[in-house]
């Protein structure tokens, strides 16, 4: 997005600059070569090609805030070492939600049965976010979709996202 399209987004949304967090990003790579190298088990590059319009961005390329850190420490790094979950990664997939739309989700995890659950991590939804969760849990039906929030009171809780 360029800056004129974003200063267009914001002044449909009716404000006025967008906000400070939302400063222009360098543009991703998106590097059919570079797909990350998967357990036999889960049929490796096999299982990637077999999403459609699947890719994965060049490693290195995103960095994990204190939520998303906490959540790999707490959740995924658990699952990984106890077995439920064959292989995790952060910000190593895009998926595909129109022409010019793309969905990087926080973390892929990949069961030992070879599907793939893709988990987000927000301190706060924003109704754009919702959208396009739910569009790719649109279209891509074999692949769940899931929300993990984390609460002082009450701990991390997990919301699937359904079609």
């Amino acid at each position: 997005m360029t800056e004129d399209q974003l200063r267009a987004h914001y002044a449909r949304l009716g404000m006025a600059t967008p906000p400070a967090h939302t400063a222009p990003r360098k543009p991703r790579r998106h590097l059919a070569a570079e797909l990350p190298v998967l357990p036999s088990a889960l049929g490796g590059r096999a299982a990637l090609e077999a999403l459609p319009a699947l890719e994965a961005h060049a490693s290195g390329s995103a960095r994990m805030n204190k939520l998303e850190a906490r959540y790999w420490t707490e959740i995924v790094q658990p699952l990984v070492r106890s077995g439920e979950v064959a292989d995790a990664g952060f910000g190593r997939l895009s998926l595909r939600i129109s022409q010019r739309g793309w969905y990087r989700p926080d973390f892929d995890l990949w069961l030992p049965d070879g599907s793939l659950i893709l988990d987000e991590t927000k301190g706060y939804m924003q109704e754009d976010a919702l959208v396009k969760l739910k569009a790719i849990a649109a279209l891509y039906p074999r692949v769940r979709v899931r929300v993990a929030r984390h609460d002082r009171r009450v701990g991390w809780t997990v919301q699937i996202i359904l079609r």
